[in-house]
């Protein structure tokens, strides 16, 4: 192998690395419930029944916005209808969830806030 080769082979192994760790930096790697203040921002059934709740995170620095999340289904008409509550009076709510999974994943509380 001559040393061109193996200047090439060094450079793509060192990008490759540096694209896989830049990953693990950006990506949250939480799937831990957290508790957030949103807003509602609709609210409805879709296919196979999911009943979905669109929210956003109300921050500074918000950590997601009009994220689709879906209601649990022990607890899926309870939330909606509290979620259409909320909706409608323009009322923040308290959720625990993942803030940082992908949408439609489940929401596991849902108060609304006082």
């Amino acid at each position: 192998m001559n040393e061109r080769n193996i200047s090439r082979r060094s450079v793509w192994s060192a990008a490759a690395a540096l694209a896989i760790a830049s990953l693990l930096i950006a990506a949250p790697a939480s799937a831990e419930l957290q508790w957030v203040s949103c807003q509602v921002e609709s609210t409805g059934v879709g296919k196979e029944a999911v009943r979905g709740i669109r929210l956003s995170h109300v921050a500074a620095n918000p950590l997601f916005v009009s994220k689709w999340y879906r209601a649990r289904d022990d607890a899926a008409e309870d939330m909606l209808a509290l979620a259409v509550w909320a909706m409608s009076t323009g009322t923040r709510v308290s959720v625990q969830l993942d803030p940082f999974a992908a949408d439609w994943s489940p929401i596991e509380k849902f108060y609304i806030e006082p």
